[in-house]
């Protein structure tokens, strides 16, 4: 297999406190599994590795906003987010309350984009 940065990018869905932090609404469901399968560090490994080799690095968040309430039609997944509130924010236009919200990326991501 070749693996170059030409035509390969890095894709990190959901790298959000909601899922990923102590603190995160879901982390009673998916807790026990980020901390036994070291997702946290890994995904960190991930982006420095990226960094490093200059692969581009794409992030693909969730978010659920006050119109995603009025849905007629929801999977269980779907309204189980919905009603634990995950990833939610005030708006598509708006970071009001954005900032370490429960939708907002771990600290720890933010600070490797910046350095």
């Amino acid at each position: 297999m070749n693996i170059n940065k030409n035509d390969t990018a890095v894709v990190v869905i959901d790298p959000q406190n909601d899922v990923l932090s102590e603190k995160g609404v879901s982390w009673h469901l998916v807790g026990n599994s980020v901390k036994e399968n070291k997702t946290v560090e890994n995904i960190e490994r991930i982006f420095k590795a990226a960094k490093q080799y200059e692969f581009e690095v794409f992030i693909s968040p969730h978010y659920y906003y006050p119109t995603d309430y009025g849905w007629n039609f929801a999977g269980t997944v779907e309204r189980m987010m919905l009603d634990i509130k995950e990833f939610d924010r005030k708006g598509a236009l708006s970071l009001d309350g954005f900032l370490g919200s429960g939708a907002d990326w771990l600290d720890r991501y933010k600070r490797m984009a910046l350095s």
